[in-house]
């Protein structure tokens, strides 16, 4: 299934790419503003299965992201791009990319076992172990070449065969040049956005923006939720009873 639609360029389709490539939707695995990601398998190969993750086209939701079709494009070729150069155990593979006249579809490897969100009620120390150190493990690689992930959440991390956490949705990611080390603003959620940029600085460093946004997602893991403002972090997880006793 991968091979057919594999290339060093992204290929158009005036047809629909399910159809076209004999894949079957199985469910629906994530769904958020004007994109999801489904789960698809091979009419021919069940068992073969891809994350699909649909980025639609439609003039509505252009416009609720306040991008231009031509803009959008050039976003899901940059992802598109930067995940091709990545090799990380770490950070999602398989990659291949497909416009079709209402969406665009970027294939990728099956996280079988869903997102961190999934998994907080159930987290231990040798879990936030294991799912923190992937983390950060993948974000200093993509840092080492200077790519800014720029939207690190629970949402965008899942939890591969082997139960390592993957970082994935590189839709606002970006290379930063070797002389530049600021940018006007950083980060596209509001409860991981760093000190900085809420304070709306005229200038903020985006690698310090993604690291602030891995401590928010491992203060979630410790306090076994999603995450909220709270003006003292070390208070509220002192006061947590989901806190483990040797943390």
């Amino acid at each position: 299934m991968a091979a057919a639609v594999a290339s060093n360029c992204i290929s158009e389709l005036q047809t629909d790419f399910f159809e076209t490539f004999h894949l079957r939707v199985e469910k629906v695995l994530y769904i958020g503003g004007s994109s999801e990601v489904v789960l698809a398998s091979s009419i021919q190969d069940l068992s073969h299965k891809r994350a699909v993750k649909k980025i639609s086209l439609k003039e509505e939701d252009l416009q609720d992201r306040k991008l231009s079709a031509k803009e959008a494009k050039a976003l899901f070729h940059t992802e598109i791009e930067i995940l091709r150069t990545l090799d990380h155990p770490n950070i999602i593979g398989g990659v291949n990319g497909v416009i079709c006249p209402d969406y665009m579809a970027l294939l990728m490897d099956f996280c079988p076992n869903g997102t961190l969100v999934t998994h907080l009620k159930k987290m231990t120390n040798g879990l936030i172990d294991r799912y923190f150190d992937g983390l950060v493990s993948g974000v200093c690689y993509i840092h080492s070449h200077r790519i800014v992930h720029g939207n690190i959440k629970l949402q965008n991390i899942f939890v591969n065969a082997k139960n390592k956490a993957v970082l994935t949705d590189f839709g606002f990611s970006y290379k930063m040049p070797e002389n530049v080390s600021y940018v006007k603003t950083a980060g596209a959620t509001m409860a991981y956005l760093s000190p900085e940029v809420l304070m709306k600085r005229s200038k903020v460093d985006p690698f310090k923006c993604d690291s602030y946004a891995v401590g928010v997602v491992l203060r979630c893991l410790v306090l076994k939720r999603r995450p909220s403002y709270c003006p003292d972090c070390l208070q509220e997880v002192r006061e947590s009873p989901h806190v483990c006793a040797n943390f």
